[in-house]
Protein backbone atom coordinates (compact mmCIF):
# COMPACT_ATOMS: atom_id res chain seq x y z
CA UNK A 1 0.00 0.00 0.00
CA UNK A 2 0.70 2.98 -0.54
CA UNK A 3 1.89 5.98 2.29
CA UNK A 4 0.19 8.68 2.71
CA UNK A 5 1.65 11.99 1.04
CA UNK A 6 2.88 9.13 -1.56
CA UNK A 7 2.09 9.55 -5.37
CA UNK A 8 -0.88 7.34 -6.47
CA UNK A 9 -2.69 6.74 -9.25
CA UNK A 10 -6.38 7.63 -10.65
CA UNK A 11 -8.60 6.72 -13.48
CA UNK A 12 -9.87 9.95 -15.24
CA UNK A 13 -13.09 7.52 -16.41
CA UNK A 14 -14.48 6.61 -13.09
CA UNK A 15 -12.15 7.16 -10.17
CA UNK A 16 -10.68 4.09 -9.12
CA UNK A 17 -6.89 4.13 -7.68
CA UNK A 18 -3.99 2.20 -8.14
CA UNK A 19 -1.06 1.75 -6.16
CA UNK A 20 0.86 1.55 -9.56
CA UNK A 21 0.47 2.14 -13.06
CA UNK A 22 -1.82 0.33 -15.31
CA UNK A 23 -2.65 0.26 -18.88
CA UNK A 24 -6.20 -0.36 -18.45
CA UNK A 25 -8.65 0.37 -15.57
CA UNK A 26 -9.97 -3.15 -14.50
CA UNK A 27 -12.37 -1.35 -13.40
CA UNK A 28 -14.51 0.64 -16.57
CA UNK A 29 -12.20 -1.45 -18.85
CA UNK A 30 -11.02 2.06 -20.46
CA UNK A 31 -7.42 1.99 -21.52
CA UNK A 32 -4.97 4.95 -20.96
CA UNK A 33 -7.03 6.80 -18.50
CA UNK A 34 -4.91 5.48 -15.41
CA UNK A 35 -2.56 8.61 -14.10
CA UNK A 36 -0.59 9.95 -11.20
CA UNK A 37 -2.30 12.04 -8.71
CA UNK A 38 -1.06 13.41 -5.21
CA UNK A 39 -2.98 11.30 -2.37
CA UNK A 40 -3.92 14.50 0.30
CA UNK A 41 -3.14 13.60 3.98
CA UNK A 42 -6.19 14.35 6.08
CA UNK A 43 -5.04 15.03 9.66
CA UNK A 44 -7.68 14.19 12.68
CA UNK A 45 -7.17 16.04 15.54
CA UNK A 46 -7.41 13.99 18.60
CA UNK A 47 -9.54 15.03 21.58
CA UNK A 48 -11.54 18.61 19.35
CA UNK A 49 -15.21 17.83 19.65
CA UNK A 50 -17.23 19.49 17.44
CA UNK A 51 -17.32 23.52 18.48
CA UNK A 52 -21.36 23.18 19.04
CA UNK A 53 -24.03 20.61 19.52
CA UNK A 54 -27.24 21.27 20.13
CA UNK A 55 -30.88 19.65 21.13
CA UNK A 56 -33.03 19.89 18.15
CA UNK A 57 -35.63 21.24 20.20
CA UNK A 58 -33.85 24.27 21.28
CA UNK A 59 -33.33 24.72 17.21
CA UNK A 60 -34.88 27.80 15.50
CA UNK A 61 -35.73 28.41 12.64
CA UNK A 62 -36.03 31.05 10.43
CA UNK A 63 -36.69 32.44 6.88
CA UNK A 64 -34.90 31.05 3.94
CA UNK A 65 -33.87 34.56 2.11
CA UNK A 66 -34.31 33.89 -1.69
CA UNK A 67 -33.80 36.18 -4.76
CA UNK A 68 -36.73 36.66 -6.89
CA UNK A 69 -35.51 35.73 -10.60
CA UNK A 70 -38.03 37.11 -12.60
CA UNK A 71 -39.67 34.56 -13.98
CA UNK A 72 -43.09 32.44 -12.23
CA UNK A 73 -41.91 29.37 -14.04
CA UNK A 74 -38.54 29.10 -13.17
CA UNK A 75 -39.28 30.21 -8.91
CA UNK A 76 -41.60 27.58 -9.10
CA UNK A 77 -38.43 24.89 -9.83
CA UNK A 78 -36.26 26.62 -7.61
CA UNK A 79 -39.01 26.61 -4.75
CA UNK A 80 -39.66 30.30 -4.55
CA UNK A 81 -36.61 32.12 -5.94
CA UNK A 82 -32.68 31.54 -5.55
CA UNK A 83 -31.30 31.23 -2.44
CA UNK A 84 -28.68 32.70 -0.91
CA UNK A 85 -25.27 30.56 -0.91
CA UNK A 86 -27.12 28.14 -2.69
CA UNK A 87 -25.40 26.15 -5.89
CA UNK A 88 -27.81 24.52 -8.64
CA UNK A 89 -26.70 22.16 -11.66
CA UNK A 90 -28.15 22.57 -15.02
CA UNK A 91 -28.07 19.85 -17.77
CA UNK A 92 -29.48 19.79 -21.31
CA UNK A 93 -28.63 18.88 -24.69
CA UNK A 94 -26.81 20.99 -27.24
CA UNK A 95 -28.66 23.86 -28.38
CA UNK A 96 -31.75 23.51 -26.27
CA UNK A 97 -31.83 27.11 -24.45
CA UNK A 98 -29.10 26.61 -21.43
CA UNK A 99 -27.12 29.82 -21.69
CA UNK A 100 -30.64 31.62 -23.18
CA UNK A 101 -32.10 30.67 -20.34
CA UNK A 102 -29.34 31.94 -17.55
CA UNK A 103 -28.16 34.95 -19.71
CA UNK A 104 -31.57 36.06 -19.19
CA UNK A 105 -31.74 35.03 -15.62
CA UNK A 106 -28.51 37.06 -15.02
CA UNK A 107 -30.59 40.27 -16.60
CA UNK A 108 -33.26 40.57 -14.62
CA UNK A 109 -31.49 39.69 -11.28
CA UNK A 110 -28.52 42.77 -12.50
CA UNK A 111 -31.88 44.95 -12.70
CA UNK A 112 -32.75 44.71 -9.01
CA UNK A 113 -30.98 46.56 -6.57
CA UNK A 114 -27.66 45.96 -4.92
CA UNK A 115 -27.48 42.50 -6.94
CA UNK A 116 -24.13 41.88 -9.13
CA UNK A 117 -23.71 38.89 -11.51
CA UNK A 118 -20.59 37.38 -12.95
CA UNK A 119 -21.03 35.86 -15.58
CA UNK A 120 -17.77 33.11 -16.37
CA UNK A 121 -18.14 31.50 -19.83
CA UNK A 122 -15.24 29.24 -20.91
CA UNK A 123 -17.02 27.84 -24.21
CA UNK A 124 -17.58 31.39 -26.08
CA UNK A 125 -15.85 34.34 -26.83
CA UNK A 126 -17.03 37.74 -25.13
CA UNK A 127 -18.46 38.32 -28.76
CA UNK A 128 -20.43 35.50 -29.06
CA UNK A 129 -21.95 36.20 -25.34
CA UNK A 130 -22.54 39.89 -26.73
CA UNK A 131 -24.40 38.58 -29.88
CA UNK A 132 -26.33 36.19 -27.80
CA UNK A 133 -27.22 39.36 -25.63
CA UNK A 134 -28.47 41.76 -28.58
CA UNK A 135 -30.51 38.99 -29.63
CA UNK A 136 -32.30 38.64 -26.45
CA UNK A 137 -32.16 42.14 -25.85
CA UNK A 138 -29.95 41.94 -22.64
CA UNK A 139 -28.75 45.27 -22.17
CA UNK A 140 -28.00 45.23 -18.73
CA UNK A 141 -24.71 47.60 -17.52
CA UNK A 142 -24.29 46.01 -14.12
CA UNK A 143 -23.67 42.72 -16.17
CA UNK A 144 -19.88 41.34 -15.41
CA UNK A 145 -18.86 38.49 -17.85
CA UNK A 146 -15.48 36.81 -18.26
CA UNK A 147 -14.34 34.37 -20.51
CA UNK A 148 -11.88 31.94 -18.61
CA UNK A 149 -11.28 28.58 -18.38
CA UNK A 150 -8.51 28.43 -15.30
CA UNK A 151 -9.78 27.04 -12.37
CA UNK A 152 -7.40 29.33 -10.17
CA UNK A 153 -8.25 33.03 -12.09
CA UNK A 154 -12.12 32.31 -12.02
CA UNK A 155 -11.53 31.68 -8.37
CA UNK A 156 -9.30 34.72 -7.71
CA UNK A 157 -11.62 36.55 -10.07
CA UNK A 158 -15.08 35.46 -7.75
CA UNK A 159 -13.31 36.19 -4.64
CA UNK A 160 -12.42 39.76 -5.42
CA UNK A 161 -15.85 40.62 -7.30
CA UNK A 162 -17.77 38.48 -4.54
CA UNK A 163 -20.94 39.04 -6.84
CA UNK A 164 -24.48 37.75 -5.25
CA UNK A 165 -24.99 35.36 -8.37
CA UNK A 166 -22.35 33.60 -10.17
CA UNK A 167 -22.92 31.43 -13.65
CA UNK A 168 -20.73 28.83 -14.75
CA UNK A 169 -20.92 28.26 -18.87
CA UNK A 170 -19.76 25.27 -18.19
CA UNK A 171 -18.60 23.76 -15.35
CA UNK A 172 -16.68 20.85 -18.11
CA UNK A 173 -14.71 23.70 -19.21
CA UNK A 174 -12.99 24.92 -15.99
CA UNK A 175 -9.67 23.18 -14.83
CA UNK A 176 -7.38 23.01 -12.77
CA UNK A 177 -4.09 23.52 -14.18
CA UNK A 178 -2.12 21.39 -11.02
CA UNK A 179 -4.28 18.11 -12.39
CA UNK A 180 -2.38 15.88 -15.14
CA UNK A 181 -5.84 14.72 -16.27
CA UNK A 182 -8.02 16.43 -19.23
CA UNK A 183 -10.35 18.52 -19.03
CA UNK A 184 -14.18 17.04 -18.03
CA UNK A 185 -12.42 14.24 -16.51
CA UNK A 186 -13.82 12.85 -13.30
CA UNK A 187 -10.76 14.46 -11.13
CA UNK A 188 -11.25 17.40 -12.68
CA UNK A 189 -14.73 17.55 -12.32
CA UNK A 190 -13.84 16.65 -8.45
CA UNK A 191 -11.53 19.42 -7.84
CA UNK A 192 -13.21 21.97 -9.83
CA UNK A 193 -16.90 21.35 -8.05
CA UNK A 194 -15.47 21.35 -4.69
CA UNK A 195 -13.12 24.30 -4.91
CA UNK A 196 -16.42 26.46 -6.75
CA UNK A 197 -18.30 25.32 -3.88
CA UNK A 198 -16.18 25.54 -0.97
CA UNK A 199 -15.53 29.40 -2.00
CA UNK A 200 -19.38 30.46 -2.95
CA UNK A 201 -21.43 29.14 0.05
CA UNK A 202 -18.29 30.33 2.22
CA UNK A 203 -19.09 33.82 0.47
CA UNK A 204 -22.32 33.46 0.48
CA UNK A 205 -22.85 33.87 -3.17
CA UNK A 206 -25.58 31.99 -5.31
CA UNK A 207 -23.84 29.72 -8.17
CA UNK A 208 -25.61 27.70 -11.16
CA UNK A 209 -23.37 25.30 -13.28
CA UNK A 210 -23.79 24.85 -16.55
CA UNK A 211 -23.12 20.68 -17.16
CA UNK A 212 -23.39 18.55 -20.25
CA UNK A 213 -24.84 15.32 -20.83
CA UNK A 214 -24.31 11.87 -22.39
CA UNK A 215 -26.07 10.09 -25.20
CA UNK A 216 -28.57 8.49 -22.69
CA UNK A 217 -29.47 12.15 -21.31
CA UNK A 218 -27.88 12.01 -17.95
CA UNK A 219 -25.34 14.68 -16.76
CA UNK A 220 -21.53 14.09 -17.87
CA UNK A 221 -19.14 13.16 -15.14
CA UNK A 222 -19.57 11.15 -12.12
CA UNK A 223 -22.77 10.98 -10.01
CA UNK A 224 -20.82 12.75 -7.01
CA UNK A 225 -21.20 15.97 -8.39
CA UNK A 226 -24.94 16.06 -8.27
CA UNK A 227 -24.44 14.95 -4.50
CA UNK A 228 -22.29 18.05 -3.86
CA UNK A 229 -24.50 20.87 -5.07
CA UNK A 230 -28.32 21.82 -3.70
CA UNK A 231 -30.62 21.45 -7.08
CA UNK A 232 -30.20 19.35 -9.81
CA UNK A 233 -32.31 20.43 -12.83
CA UNK A 234 -32.88 18.89 -16.30
CA UNK A 235 -33.63 21.36 -19.05
CA UNK A 236 -35.57 19.21 -22.03
CA UNK A 237 -38.01 19.79 -24.82
CA UNK A 238 -37.47 19.03 -28.77
CA UNK A 239 -35.17 21.91 -30.12
CA UNK A 240 -37.35 21.61 -33.65
CA UNK A 241 -40.56 23.06 -31.48
CA UNK A 242 -41.06 25.84 -29.52
CA UNK A 243 -41.38 24.61 -25.93
CA UNK A 244 -39.16 23.81 -23.54
CA UNK A 245 -39.26 22.09 -19.93
CA UNK A 246 -37.39 22.61 -16.90
CA UNK A 247 -37.74 19.65 -14.25
CA UNK A 248 -36.35 19.29 -10.92
CA UNK A 249 -34.67 16.00 -9.59
CA UNK A 250 -33.07 17.44 -6.81
CA UNK A 251 -33.51 20.40 -4.34
CA UNK A 252 -33.05 20.93 -0.74
CA UNK A 253 -34.90 24.25 -0.97
CA UNK A 254 -38.04 23.16 -2.37
CA UNK A 255 -40.19 20.04 -4.07
CA UNK A 256 -38.69 18.07 -6.37
CA UNK A 257 -39.74 16.75 -9.30
CA UNK A 258 -41.45 20.19 -9.97
CA UNK A 259 -41.17 21.53 -13.55
CA UNK A 260 -41.41 24.65 -15.27
CA UNK A 261 -42.78 25.23 -19.07
CA UNK A 262 -41.45 27.77 -21.22
CA UNK A 263 -41.91 28.65 -24.83
CA UNK A 264 -38.63 29.63 -27.20
CA UNK A 265 -39.35 32.41 -29.25
CA UNK A 266 -37.06 34.81 -31.32
CA UNK A 267 -36.38 37.09 -28.71
CA UNK A 268 -35.73 34.05 -25.57
CA UNK A 269 -38.05 32.24 -23.46
CA UNK A 270 -41.26 33.20 -22.03
CA UNK A 271 -43.16 31.28 -19.40
CA UNK A 272 -45.93 29.54 -20.24
CA UNK A 273 -48.28 30.02 -16.98
CA UNK A 274 -51.53 27.64 -18.21
CA UNK A 275 -49.36 24.55 -19.46
CA UNK A 276 -52.65 22.41 -19.43
CA UNK A 277 -54.29 24.69 -22.31
CA UNK A 278 -50.54 25.08 -23.70
CA UNK A 279 -50.45 21.21 -24.64
CA UNK A 280 -54.39 20.39 -25.24
CA UNK A 281 -54.32 23.20 -27.70
CA UNK A 282 -55.18 22.01 -31.55
CA UNK A 283 -56.65 18.69 -30.25
CA UNK A 284 -59.04 16.91 -32.64
CA UNK A 285 -62.26 15.77 -31.34
CA UNK A 286 -63.55 13.68 -33.88
CA UNK A 287 -60.92 11.08 -33.80
CA UNK A 288 -60.63 7.87 -32.42
CA UNK A 289 -57.77 7.03 -29.92
CA UNK A 290 -57.37 10.40 -28.42
CA UNK A 291 -58.05 10.82 -24.77
CA UNK A 292 -57.28 13.37 -21.91
CA UNK A 293 -55.69 12.39 -18.79
CA UNK A 294 -53.66 14.11 -15.80
CA UNK A 295 -50.43 14.01 -13.86
CA UNK A 296 -49.16 15.70 -10.81
CA UNK A 297 -45.72 17.22 -11.41
CA UNK A 298 -44.62 18.64 -7.91
CA UNK A 299 -47.39 20.85 -7.07
CA UNK A 300 -48.88 21.37 -10.34
CA UNK A 301 -51.73 19.63 -12.11
CA UNK A 302 -51.47 19.29 -15.69
CA UNK A 303 -53.45 17.82 -18.11
CA UNK A 304 -52.27 16.33 -20.98
CA UNK A 305 -53.39 14.24 -24.06
CA UNK A 306 -52.95 11.03 -24.81
CA UNK A 307 -52.93 9.29 -28.65
CA UNK A 308 -53.20 5.54 -29.99
CA UNK A 309 -52.64 4.72 -33.34
CA UNK A 310 -52.79 0.59 -34.84
CA UNK A 311 -52.15 -0.21 -38.23
CA UNK A 312 -52.20 -3.51 -39.60
CA UNK A 313 -48.61 -5.28 -39.59
CA UNK A 314 -46.68 -6.92 -42.17
CA UNK A 315 -43.60 -8.33 -39.90
CA UNK A 316 -43.45 -11.49 -37.68
CA UNK A 317 -43.15 -9.27 -34.44
CA UNK A 318 -45.65 -6.28 -34.52
CA UNK A 319 -43.70 -3.09 -33.47
CA UNK A 320 -44.77 -1.32 -29.72
CA UNK A 321 -43.64 2.06 -30.37
CA UNK A 322 -44.50 4.35 -26.70
CA UNK A 323 -43.36 7.75 -26.81
CA UNK A 324 -43.42 9.88 -23.56
CA UNK A 325 -44.76 6.71 -21.31
CA UNK A 326 -43.78 3.68 -19.54
CA UNK A 327 -43.29 0.44 -22.72
CA UNK A 328 -43.46 -1.79 -20.31
CA UNK A 329 -46.87 -0.45 -18.66
CA UNK A 330 -48.46 -0.12 -21.95
CA UNK A 331 -47.40 -4.08 -22.29
CA UNK A 332 -49.17 -4.86 -19.35
CA UNK A 333 -52.21 -2.92 -20.45
CA UNK A 334 -52.27 -4.88 -23.59
CA UNK A 335 -52.12 -7.77 -22.09
CA UNK A 336 -55.17 -7.36 -19.71
CA UNK A 337 -56.88 -6.21 -22.35
CA UNK A 338 -56.65 -9.21 -24.17
CA UNK A 339 -57.40 -11.15 -21.04
CA UNK A 340 -60.84 -9.77 -20.21
CA UNK A 341 -61.94 -7.97 -23.43
CA UNK A 342 -60.20 -10.73 -26.15
CA UNK A 343 -58.90 -7.95 -27.94
CA UNK A 344 -56.15 -9.40 -30.28
CA UNK A 345 -52.84 -7.06 -30.96
CA UNK A 346 -50.96 -9.97 -32.54
CA UNK A 347 -51.03 -8.55 -36.33
CA UNK A 348 -51.12 -5.11 -35.63
CA UNK A 349 -48.67 -1.86 -35.02
CA UNK A 350 -49.15 -0.06 -31.62
CA UNK A 351 -47.96 3.51 -31.27
CA UNK A 352 -48.88 5.48 -28.14
CA UNK A 353 -47.81 9.11 -27.87
CA UNK A 354 -48.09 11.48 -24.61
CA UNK A 355 -48.60 15.18 -26.92
CA UNK A 356 -46.52 17.76 -26.72
CA UNK A 357 -43.18 15.36 -25.58
CA UNK A 358 -43.65 15.35 -21.71
CA UNK A 359 -42.56 12.08 -19.92
CA UNK A 360 -44.18 10.85 -17.74
CA UNK A 361 -44.55 7.47 -15.68
CA UNK A 362 -47.48 7.92 -13.59
CA UNK A 363 -49.70 5.28 -12.98
CA UNK A 364 -52.74 7.73 -12.62
CA UNK A 365 -52.96 7.90 -16.70
CA UNK A 366 -53.22 4.13 -17.02
CA UNK A 367 -57.16 4.46 -17.44
CA UNK A 368 -56.47 7.42 -20.04
CA UNK A 369 -54.13 5.21 -22.28
CA UNK A 370 -56.05 2.02 -21.83
CA UNK A 371 -59.32 4.13 -23.18
CA UNK A 372 -57.09 5.58 -25.69
CA UNK A 373 -55.71 2.33 -27.32
CA UNK A 374 -59.46 0.62 -27.15
CA UNK A 375 -60.49 3.63 -29.15
CA UNK A 376 -58.19 2.93 -31.75
CA UNK A 377 -58.74 -0.35 -32.02
CA UNK A 378 -62.23 -0.16 -32.25
CA UNK A 379 -61.93 2.11 -33.91
CA UNK A 380 -64.72 4.47 -32.33
CA UNK A 381 -64.38 7.70 -30.84
CA UNK A 382 -65.32 8.60 -27.26
CA UNK A 383 -69.10 9.21 -27.13
CA UNK A 384 -68.26 12.32 -24.93
CA UNK A 385 -65.38 14.46 -24.23
CA UNK A 386 -64.23 12.89 -20.69
CA UNK A 387 -61.30 13.79 -18.48
CA UNK A 388 -59.87 10.27 -17.38
CA UNK A 389 -57.72 9.18 -14.67
CA UNK A 390 -57.11 6.25 -12.54
CA UNK A 391 -54.72 3.53 -12.14
CA UNK A 392 -55.50 -0.36 -13.66
CA UNK A 393 -54.63 -3.52 -11.57
CA UNK A 394 -53.87 -7.00 -13.46
CA UNK A 395 -57.23 -7.74 -12.42
CA UNK A 396 -58.66 -5.01 -14.39
CA UNK A 397 -60.02 -3.28 -11.41
CA UNK A 398 -59.18 0.67 -11.28
CA UNK A 399 -57.59 1.79 -8.30
CA UNK A 400 -57.62 4.55 -6.23
CA UNK A 401 -54.96 7.45 -6.96
CA UNK A 402 -53.71 10.55 -5.24
CA UNK A 403 -54.07 14.18 -5.12
CA UNK A 404 -57.30 13.72 -7.30
CA UNK A 405 -59.14 16.83 -6.40
CA UNK A 406 -56.45 18.69 -7.91
CA UNK A 407 -56.88 17.10 -11.05
CA UNK A 408 -60.77 17.75 -11.09
CA UNK A 409 -60.18 21.36 -10.41
CA UNK A 410 -57.92 21.88 -13.03
CA UNK A 411 -60.22 19.86 -15.69
CA UNK A 412 -62.96 22.15 -14.75
CA UNK A 413 -60.58 25.17 -15.16
CA UNK A 414 -59.99 24.00 -18.79
CA UNK A 415 -63.61 23.53 -19.43
CA UNK A 416 -64.44 19.91 -19.10
CA UNK A 417 -67.64 18.79 -18.74
CA UNK A 418 -67.38 15.34 -17.34
CA UNK A 419 -64.70 13.13 -15.82
CA UNK A 420 -63.81 9.18 -14.99
CA UNK A 421 -62.54 8.56 -11.66
CA UNK A 422 -61.74 6.10 -9.49
CA UNK A 423 -64.03 4.90 -6.72
CA UNK A 424 -62.86 6.46 -4.32
CA UNK A 425 -63.60 9.07 -1.71
CA UNK A 426 -62.23 12.70 -2.14
CA UNK A 427 -59.58 13.54 0.18
CA UNK A 428 -58.25 17.34 1.31
CA UNK A 429 -54.88 17.88 2.42
CA UNK A 430 -55.72 16.77 6.09
CA UNK A 431 -56.25 13.72 5.16
CA UNK A 432 -59.81 13.85 5.46
CA UNK A 433 -63.07 12.54 3.39
CA UNK A 434 -64.53 15.52 1.63
CA UNK A 435 -66.44 15.82 -1.64
CA UNK A 436 -65.04 18.27 -3.98
CA UNK A 437 -67.47 20.87 -5.22
CA UNK A 438 -67.42 20.66 -8.72
CA UNK A 439 -69.55 21.05 -11.81
CA UNK A 440 -68.08 18.67 -13.64
CA UNK A 441 -70.91 15.72 -14.35
CA UNK A 442 -68.54 12.64 -12.31
CA UNK A 443 -68.65 9.04 -13.25
CA UNK A 444 -67.00 6.60 -10.55
CA UNK A 445 -66.37 3.04 -11.87
CA UNK A 446 -64.42 0.21 -9.79
CA UNK A 447 -62.97 -1.47 -13.27
CA UNK A 448 -62.46 -1.32 -17.11
CA UNK A 449 -65.57 -2.68 -18.08
CA UNK A 450 -67.65 -0.26 -16.51
CA UNK A 451 -65.03 2.69 -18.24
CA UNK A 452 -65.52 1.22 -21.50
CA UNK A 453 -69.69 0.83 -20.89
CA UNK A 454 -69.50 4.78 -20.44
CA UNK A 455 -67.16 5.73 -22.95
CA UNK A 456 -68.26 3.94 -26.08
CA UNK A 457 -72.20 3.50 -24.69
Amino acid sequence: MAKNNDYMYECQSCGQKFTRWEGRCFRCNEWNTVVEIKDEEVKLKKGIKASSVSKLSDIGLSETPRISTGSKELDRVLGGGIVKGASMLIGGEPGIGKSTLLLELADRVCKIKGQKVLYITGEESLEQVKLRAERLNVRTEGLLIASETSLYKVLKTVDDLTPTLLIIDSIQAIYDEELKSPMGSFSQLRQTVGNLMELTKSRNISTFLIGHVTKEGMIAGPKMIEHMVDAVIYFEGDENMNYRVLRTIKNRFGPSNEIGIFEMNATGLADVENPSSFFLSGRSLDQPGSVVGGIITGSRPILIEIQSLMSTSYIPMPRRTVVGYESNRVAMLLAIMEKYFHYNFSNLDLFVNIVGGLKTQEPALDLAVMTAIASSYLGKKLSSDFFIIGEVGLTGEVRKIPRIVERINEAERIGFKSAIIPHQDYINPKGQAKEAKTELSVTRVKNIREVFDVVFN
